[in-house]
């Protein structure tokens, strides 16, 4: 009786995304209904959020059995840590375990760099503002520094305020490829069929499959074939991750929070979030914070039960490799600070005002001291580390791009 449930379950949940207007994810076949581990203390749950670590699926704090699941991924042939991802599966009630039943996967920008800081750890694509925090993944290269401004990355990430994106992952890449462009809608004109995101104007006239209902304040993924003076000339316009419109209790979605008023309400990719009763750990809130929130989402808002604050909440620069680099400058003038956080491996802190001092401590999953005296509006420097966090192995082995597939390999 309980394995019919979760069948149901499953079943009842896919059945709401397939109503939401078909955008990723909402059109794929082969999820298994056949949940799995069994017992109880489970439930149907929905998660989106990043890959965290290189040790199995683990998103939003859940490690999830993947021997059951079917995955759609759009840009890459394999999961890895960094990736930004939609999970739909049976979540155990302190959501430490799971096992998933769907997971889905795509590209939230790719394009040229521009506007390149390695310094403040920002840059653009395609007119969307990037920052990175301590927790962003790096591949085939170690430091912001060693980017070039016109050269092409693959960038997956959080969408923030209105045109920014937290890098959660940076691929350097060869291949141009198809333009991609995630973040939330704003000045849509449906008559010139024109919205922004960030400083890229999107034209979708011609997209061949808008696949959401476009208005201000929603988060789409853009993908496009050309820009023409500027603009981007849509191809396919999505939702960022569809979201049930049913009820649907125990979804989690990590985010940054925006139009933050009061610790109430704010919203999250574009949902409106409702946190008066929500339980708050790991920091306090406001515009920018990194936060996942679990809770109950009815009618495109979710009512949230907790809202963790993650530790890399904070945009900074890449201290990277052996040796701690220099922090950002603080506020000028005496007795101001100003805090410098920096990549897996170094976070400094750079105090500006005079005598004040600067320290580095280490990221995720690495060690990193030291300590930097700041002269008048001077600098703080990062201390020792060991690098950025790299991963080289893939955590699930799906072969085909942009299918659905079982690979039936267990990374629990």
């Amino acid at each position: 009786m309980n394995r019919m449930r979760r069948r149901l379950g499953a079943c009842a949940l896919l059945l709401a995304l397939t109503a939401c207007g078909g955008g990723l994810g909402s059109g794929g076949t082969g999820i298994d209904s056949g949940v799995g581990s069994g017992g109880t203390g489970h439930a149907m749950g929905f998660t989106i959020g990043t890959i965290t670590g290189t040790d199995g699926l683990v998103v939003n704090g859940t490690r999830f059995n993947t021997s059951q699941a079917s995955f759609q991924l759009e840009d890459a042939t394999s999961l890895q840590p960094g990736m930004t991802v939609r999970v739909i599966g049976e979540i155990s009630d302190d959501r430490s375990q799971g096992t998933a039943t769907n997971v889905i996967s795509a590209a939230d920008l790719r394009g040229p760099v521009g506007a390149l800081d390695a310094a403040a750890g920002r840059f653009s694509v395609l007119g969307v503002a990037v920052g990175v925090d301590s927790e962003t993944v790096y591949a085939g290269f170690a430091t912001l520094a060693e980017l070039n401004n016109g050269g092409n990355v693959i960038v997956y990430g959080l969408p923030g305020a209105q045109g920014t994106l937290r890098a959660t992952r940076v691929e350097r890449t060869a291949d141009a490829g198809v333009a991609v462009v995630s973040g939330v809608v704003q000045d849509l004109d449906p008559v010139g069929r024109t919205f922004r995101v960030g400083a890229a104007t999107v034209l979708y006239a011609t997209a061949a499959a808008v696949q959401v209902d476009l208005a201000n304040g929603v988060a789409v993924r853009v993908r496009g074939g050309a820009t023409v003076q500027g603009v981007l000339v849509a191809t396919k316009v999505q939702a960022w991750y569809d979201l049930p419109r049913a009820q649907t209790p125990n979804v989690t979605l990590a985010g940054l929070v925006a139009n933050f008023t009061a610790p109430a309400s704010f919203t999250l990719a574009g949902v409106t979030v409702q946190a008066g009763a929500a339980v708050l750990t790991g920091g306090t809130l406001g515009n920018g914070v990194r936060v996942e929130a679990t809770g109950t989402l009815t009618g495109g808002v979710l009512v949230a039960t907790s809202i963790r604050v993650s530790p890399a909440h904070t945009d900074g620069p890449q201290n990277d490799g052996n040796n701690g680099g220099t922090g950002n400058s603080g506020n000028s003038g005496t007795g101001n600070n100003g805090n410098d956080n920096g990549g897996s491996g170094n976070n400094g802190n750079g105090n500006g005002g005079s005598g004040n001092n600067g320290n580095g401590n280490g990221g995720s999953g690495n060690n990193g001291n030291g300590n930097g005296n700041g002269g008048s509006g001077g600098n703080g420097n990062g201390g020792n580390g060991n690098g950025h966090l790299q991963a080289s192995a893939s955590i699930s082995a799906p072969s085909q791009r942009g299918a659905v597939v079982n690979p039936g390999v267990d990374t629990a």
